[in-house]
């Protein structure tokens, strides 16, 4: 997601790299530290949760969270989640609307499988232009030091990432072929298919213009560096830093640390 904004956000060289550096500690704060919170409040043996799935229960009924504030004996929260889903709920009124017949339901599964495969194959391709980048930067001798930000352990985990990529597109619909329907097959796969031929169609054009797979000694990495530079420059002159710094130092801590996270 940064790197389809990036093209339109404010002084790219400083919010790329800041926004993608506090990625990890959402990570940690939303997902392995609220993992690890709802491990100690409700336990996987809990009876209730055990019930709830076995009836195939949904919503806050089968919700370890407020399974686990009933346990503790917390009244009024498990009341405050049914609350905030609610509220959440309200956004999703165009997608049930659009879902109010039964016709409408099944084509807007079709777009929520067609449209996943898609953005794993677009983010995929996006993995795959990245090692091509620093292929390219490699074979042009040029270092990391005028970059603002390098991804970690780069090309290691680009390459991590891709594969990973290609086997969830692999594996997106493995619950289609134990009861094969051919809605699910098409749907979940069609994206593959539009893509491939989306690529050859593309390759084809090149080759029959002589230009074939570039080289990344050839590679063109200057086009369009003039005007991004002139644009930061402008950002950067403008003051944006200062103006930034001084609006955090009239914050407390607790709101400045929130800031930046964000």
């Amino acid at each position: 997601m940064i790197a389809l904004a990036a093209g339109e956000i404010q002084n790219p060289p400083r919010t790329i790299s800041r926004v993608a550096r506090m990625i990890f500690y959402r990570l940690v704060g939303f997902y392995i530290v609220g993992a690890l919170a709802v491990g100690i409040i409700c336990s996987s043996r809990d009876e209730m949760l055990i019930s709830a799935t076995a009836d195939g229960s949904s919503g806050t009924a089968a919700s370890p969270w407020v399974i686990g504030i009933q346990n503790l004996g917390i009244g009024f929260l498990p009341h405050f989640i049914n609350a905030l889903i609610l509220v959440s709920g309200l956004s999703c009124g165009n997608a049930y609307l659009f879902a109010s017949s039964n016709s409408a339901m099944e084509v807007f599964f079709w777009f929520v499988d067609l449209t996943t495969t898609a953005f794993i194959a677009l983010y995929s391709f996006m993995l795959l232009a990245y090692i091509g980048f620093y292929h390219a930067r490699k074979a042009q001798g040029l270092t990391d030091e005028p970059l603002y930000y390098v991804a970690p352990y780069t090309p290691y985990t680009p390459i991590m990432a891709l594969a990973l990529g290609y086997t969830a597109i692999l594996f997106v619909a493995f619950d289609v072929f134990s009861l094969f329907s051919l809605r699910g097959f098409i749907t979940s796969y069609f994206a593959v298919g539009f893509t491939a031929v989306i690529y050859l169609v593309g390759k084809i054009k090149y080759w029959r213009e002589g230009r074939g797979v570039v080289n990344p000694e050839n590679a063109d990495l200057i086009t369009g560096k003039a005007e991004i530079d002139e644009e930061c420059r402008q950002w950067e002159e403008g003051g944006i830093e200062e103006v930034e710094k001084a609006r955090l130092a009239e914050m407390n801590w607790a709101r400045r640390t929130w800031e930046r996270m964000w």
